[in-house]
């Protein structure tokens, strides 16, 4: 992803709004998809219950709100995490 964009070098996130994505993009975020659910595996079983709880629920809230109407993408709100 480094060689691909780099936001902390006041580089752009534009290359994921382009139609088509390049194959280089495409592959960035196969990748970048394929390791969660290893790296959930991974952090779950050092967690407790309670903290489980704690991740999970603004883990699916994250992952939904994007699919709604009016949903937008490029707020302010999003740039940074919760």
């Amino acid at each position: 992803g480094f060689c691909l964009f780099a936001p902390e070098r006041s580089e752009s996130y534009e290359v994921f709004n382009t139609r088509l994505l390049s194959e280089n993009i495409k592959q960035y975020c196969i990748e970048e998809v394929h390791f969660m659910p290893k790296l959930w595996r991974q952090y779950k079983s050092k967690m407790s219950t309670r903290w489980q709880a704690k991740v999970q629920e603004p883990t699916k809230e994250r992952t939904t709100l994007p699919q709604t109407p009016t949903y937008n993408g490029k707020g302010s709100d999003k740039a940074l995490g919760p």
